[in-house]
């Protein structure tokens, strides 16, 4: 849903049908990368259906909408909600994104499939 979330208790859980067709896109800052915060922002061509932001979340996804050539991670890639933050814009289709110090950051983003 649109809205800015920078805290845990921001976020909502949701489910999406096991038959719905996604696209999956995974934004990454491994540490050392950069040592100051970063900030950006992205708009889809199709509609937001969920963000995951959790370490457990994000590594139960990844044999489900991953790519099956990458390695992920086991652990430590959340979003340190309160440092790092997210915010889906009032078109459903745009992401702007805050990543503060500089610890790996992930978050899968869903959208509608073409």
């Amino acid at each position: 849903a649109p809205g800015v979330y920078a805290s845990a208790s921001d976020l909502v859980a949701a489910t999406i049908s096991a038959d719905a067709r996604v696209q999956s896109w995974l934004i990454t800052r491994r540490p050392g990368a950069l040592d100051e915060p970063l900030s950006g922002s992205v708009r889809f061509a199709r509609p937001i259906l969920g963000v995951i932001v959790g370490d457990d979340a994000l590594s139960a996804t990844d044999a489900i909408v991953g790519s099956a050539t990458t390695k992920y991670p086991s652990s430590r890639r959340d979003l340190e909600l309160g440092e790092d933050s997210f915010s889906i814009g009032g078109d459903g289709r745009s992401l702007a994104v805050h990543l503060g110090g500089d610890s790996a950051d992930e978050l899968r983003v869903l959208t509608e499939a073409p």
